[in-house]
């Protein structure tokens, strides 16, 4: 049975460092489901990103982030066939299609994948950057 998929898929290997594509408070750490291992970022202005899959969380529910800030380590927890970072960009709650975030290129997210600076945020570092 199909289901809508609310984000992006940006493959990586396993472990790779997940960064926060903008500035926020950390508002969810923690197991969602078929998400597995999730954070959620919010950044003001009722954006939140939504970073899932992941192996191991750098963070804690309260927690201030710069862009560009470990958030984690990409992973295949929760329902994934393989390693990679499922993101989501959220208005009011809404998952929002990420592509018109990633219209300026900061920097190489995943191989030839997008970074994300959106309406309002400075141009932000790699979302996904090589372990290390």
């Amino acid at each position: 049975r199909p289901t809508i998929h609310p984000g992006i898929d940006l493959a990586a290997p396993l472990g790779t460092t997940v960064r926060a594509t903008a500035a926020g408070r950390v508002v969810f750490v923690g197991r969602r489901g078929g998400y597995g291992r999730v954070v959620e970022v919010f950044h003001g202005q009722r954006v939140t990103t939504l970073y899932a899959h992941l192996l191991r969380l750098s963070v804690h529910r309260g927690q201030w982030v710069a862009a560009g800030a470990p958030l984690g380590r990409v992973g295949r927890s929760g329902r994934a066939t393989g390693p990679h970072l499922h993101y989501e960009v959220r208005i009011a709650d809404i998952p929002t299609d990420p592509w018109p975030f990633l219209t300026r290129r900061a920097g190489p997210a995943v191989a030839t994948g997008p970074a994300i600076p959106a309406a309002g945020w400075r141009a932000a570092p790699r979302a996904v950057a090589p372990a290390g």
